[in-house]
């Protein structure tokens, strides 16, 4: 289990301010419409696409993986629980 450190949040809720701002959109943000894990996590999504017998799909799939520091500062966005 881990809990999000709020202070580390910021660079992330500023950019997420700005796309909304821009788009004229209020609920904008990463990760819109995402599994939440009791408090907020930060995905990134991976694209990949399925093996078949003859190769891989032309269709792209999306893979969330947790994001363990923010993109923008480098900072840790999770303090370890026990």
């Amino acid at each position: 289990m881990s809990k999000n450190i709020k202070e580390n949040w910021r660079a992330i809720e500023a950019v997420e301010a700005e796309i909304r701002k821009i788009k004229d959109d209020p609920e904008a943000g990463f990760n819109a419409g995402s599994l939440f894990f009791g408090e907020r996590k930060f995905m990134i999504m991976c694209k990949y696409r399925k093996k078949t017998k003859k190769g891989y799909t032309d269709k792209y799939y999306d893979l969330p993986v947790m994001a363990r520091y923010c993109p923008f500062t480098g900072k840790k966005l999770y303090e370890d629980e026990q």
